[in-house]
């Protein structure tokens, strides 16, 4: 749409970063270990969130100008955990920013069904003052995806956790989004 300023063209399309580098198969999947859950507190970003393995750290720019860091974790057969945040051109609070947060909601949305990927939830989430949103669907291979989108003032965190579509994947991915922690959500003391 015209109009729109550069951050709402910021683009974290599930469809596009879940389907580059899943390396999901079929067959019989087994869960993250419990031993394997870690912390990982990110500078860059600004965040805590907790991930099942060691993360592979990709650092950039993208073709807009923005800082993009993202933090992965694929544990085979089939699971992918990603936590990534990126800075924006424009700084958004209150109102102004429970409406870019509910227009990423209906565009991510909108995204996915266009590719014909069932949504099975769709919903607004806040974390501390942060709004934010979670979206739930099923890929084209059979793979659940969750993402939760979270916008801190300056910056978006985007969490995503896929699997097989059963209650373990579910558990996980509730695990990641509940864990994100960041100041900049957090209420003055």
């Amino acid at each position: 749409m015209p109009g729109r300023d550069r951050s709402m063209r910021l683009r974290f399309t599930v469809v596009l970063m879940v389907s580059s580098g899943c390396g999901c198969t079929g067959g019989r999947h087994v869960p993250p270990h419990p031993t394997a859950w870690q912390e990982i507190a990110s500078t860059e970003c600004g965040f805590v969130v907790l991930m099942p393995g060691v993360p592979q750290v990709r650092q950039g720019i993208d073709r807009r100008g923005n800082q993009v860091v993202e933090y992965r974790v694929i544990v085979p057969p089939g699971y992918l955990h990603v936590a990534t945040c990126a800075s924006a051109d424009e700084s958004r609070e209150g109102e102004a920013a429970e409406a870019f947060v509910r227009s990423r909601l209906e565009f991510e949305k909108a995204a996915v069904e266009q590719q014909r990927w069932p949504v099975r939830e769709a919903r607004l989430v806040r974390v501390g003052k942060c709004p934010g949103w979670q979206l739930v669907t099923d890929n084209p291979d059979g793979l659940e995806v969750g993402t939760r989108f979270v916008w801190a003032g300056d910056r978006a965190f985007v969490l995503i956790a896929s699997g097989p579509p059963d209650p373990v994947t579910r558990e996980v991915a509730a695990r990641l989004f509940e864990s994100l922690r960041s100041d900049r959500c957090q209420p003055p003391p």
